[in-house]
């Protein structure tokens, strides 16, 4: 006898659970996920599009998957991941914390899950910053809550160019410990991504370094080996304030 078929699927979100991958299995077992994304200083504001994606922790072809691949060994949307649910949350940069609730997500698998943060910039889009979780199974509604720091993608420390995210380039000098992501030839702000301010380097003629709030307001990055500080340089438009070495590019320090 077959099995009678409801009538009704419910709620969009919960489709998933309701329908069996062939005749006779049982339903693949899901998950209502909800995640806390707490944004940089300084950064948040910038933001208008919060996209957040999840993927299993194998690829198609059963090769591991982990926070620190992104974006060095892989990008959001590459066909070699396995991705299982998305979500775009429109932002408006009241708070530093964006809520992402009721995103159906496979229970009892492994998981990663991906948070950028997107503004418009000139030719297109730019993820001002971003965040990832790993490791992740998800089973009880008591288990399913996520918190993702989202970090500035410029200042970001790397070891090569392709630890840094689209449009960036791994800065690297003694100057910079632990390398510095960032995009290099500015002549004024707009040439920069959201985020980020023009000042004068040395090697580049132009550096568009991450913007903070001022000197001693810890909203830089404070992570070894690169300890940053918001420091005062000169810029097209003047003296600004950005996250850097503090000995980094003292010929251009305002005094």
């Amino acid at each position: 006898m077959r099995p009678l078929r409801p009538s009704h699927y419910g709620p969009v979100l919960l489709v998933a659970a309701l329908l069996a991958p062939g005749c006779g299995e049982p339903p693949p077992a899901t998950r209502q996920m909800q995640a806390a994304i707490v944004i940089d200083r300084t950064v948040f504001t910038f933001i208008r599009v919060f996209q957040v994606t999840v993927v299993k922790a194998t690829t198609k072809d059963n090769a591991s998957v982990t926070c620190s691949d992104f974006p060095a060994r892989f990008k959001v949307g590459d066909p070699v991941l396995r991705e299982v649910a998305s979500k775009q949350i429109e932002w408006k940069g009241e708070t530093t914390e964006a809520r992402v609730t009721e995103l159906t997500v496979p229970g009892g698998e492994k998981l990663v899950v991906l948070a950028r943060g997107l503004a418009p910039s000139k030719g297109g889009t730019h993820a001002v910053a971003t965040g990832c979780a790993d490791n992740l199974t998800f089973g009880d509604q008591s288990q399913n809550q996520v918190s993702i720091d989202v970090k500035a993608t410029t200042g970001a420390m790397c070891d090569e160019p392709g630890d840094c995210e689209a449009g960036l380039t791994c800065q690297q000098s003694a100057e910079l410990k632990g390398g510095y992501c960032a995009k290099s030839g500015c002549a004024a702000d707009d040439d920069c991504p959201p985020a980020s301010r023009c000042v004068a380097d040395a090697g580049s003629g132009g550096l568009c370094a991450r913007q903070c709030a001022r000197p001693g307001a810890g909203d830089c990055n404070t992570g070894p080996p690169q300890v940053q500080d918001c420091v005062s340089r000169r810029g097209p438009a003047g003296c600004v304030d950005v996250c850097a070495y503090p000995l980094w590019n003292t010929a251009g320090r305002c005094d």
